[in-house]
């Protein structure tokens, strides 16, 4: 009888807790590790882990998650790989000196991704709303 791999199951059921999922972050399937890293009951010390991993897509994902701490956002900040560093860009809870070091980054997705960012998207329309009552102010 052949041998079924559960990991593909463990790694997205929302029944799968820490531990399983610690073990599962070593898999050499890297979509089982993507799995792993934008599941909602991994643990910050697997996260942790998980923001080494050898596949950007891994660490990416990793970036992407709301559990991300903002030492592992500001880490991730500085990976190689530009598709990592634009999911930074585009995390509600990077610090706005990351997004202000994003916005001069070499790689146009990576600097164009931090105008997505909720933080930046709320100040441009305080912005703009402060213009628009400027302008209304003085003109009418």
């Amino acid at each position: 009888m052949a041998k079924i791999d559960a990991a593909p199951i463990l790694s997205r059921s929302q029944r799968t807790g820490g531990d399983i999922l610690a073990r599962l972050a070593t898999h050499e399937d890297w979509n089982i590790r993507v799995n792993v890293a934008r599941h909602s009951n991994t643990t910050e010390a697997t996260l942790a882990q998980l923001s080494q991993d050898e596949d950007y897509r891994v660490r990416s994902t990793v970036a992407d998650n709301p559990l991300t701490t903002t030492r592992l956002l500001i880490e991730l900040s500085k990976d190689r790989h530009a598709m990592v560093r634009s999911a930074i860009a585009l995390h509600p809870a990077t610090p706005m000196a990351i997004l202000q070091t994003l916005a001069n980054d070499d790689t146009y997705v990576v600097h164009s991704k931090v105008s997505e960012n909720p933080k930046i998207q709320m100040l441009t329309s305080m912005s703009l709303l402060d213009v628009a009552r400027y302008v209304e102010h003085w003109l009418i």
